[in-house]
């Protein structure tokens, strides 16, 4: 199995969905030096479907766990930054794409029967919600 950008609840702090939603939640600017890098985000609930199949089936080489879809970075984070209500903290530099689409091949997954079930704005809001709740927990009643 090849993974292509997993994301969601329980992903490292520092990969980009949870840095960015850290920054913005405490005020902090944030700067994404290269918004038109396009990449394959893919939920972990999808990941983990995925992973299911695989192990279920008797089908072997390689496997791409992914969208299929490129989602260009600077999106990606106006999408958070609106959520979050802080798109004034979010600048957008102007680095060229170097790489390419980096999109996962999900014939051969989609063959057995995996199709991703979370689409992109329902695993990003619920990203969002987890780190408000991280980082701007509610008072506590009475306080």
């Amino acid at each position: 199995a090849r993974l292509f950008y997993p994301y969601g609840v329980g992903e490292a702090r520092e990969r980009l969905p949870s840095a960015l939603c850290q920054s913005l939640l405490r005020g902090i600017p944030f700067e994404l030096r290269c918004p038109t890098v396009r990449k394959d985000y893919v939920h972990v609930d999808d990941v983990a479907l995925a992973l299911a199949c695989l192990a279920a089936s008797p089908d072997e080489g390689l496997f791409e766990i992914g969208t299929g879809l490129p989602v260009a970075l600077g999106s990606l984070a106006q999408q958070l930054a609106a959520r979050i209500g802080r798109p004034d903290l979010l600048a957008l530099g102007d680095e060229p794409d170097v790489l390419g689409a980096q999109v996962a091949d999900a014939r051969s997954l989609g063959a057995l029967g995996w199709r991703p079930l979370r689409p992109l704005d329902e695993g990003l809001d619920e990203l969002v919600a987890h780190w408000m709740e991280q980082c701007c927990p509610p008072s506590p009643s009475g306080a």
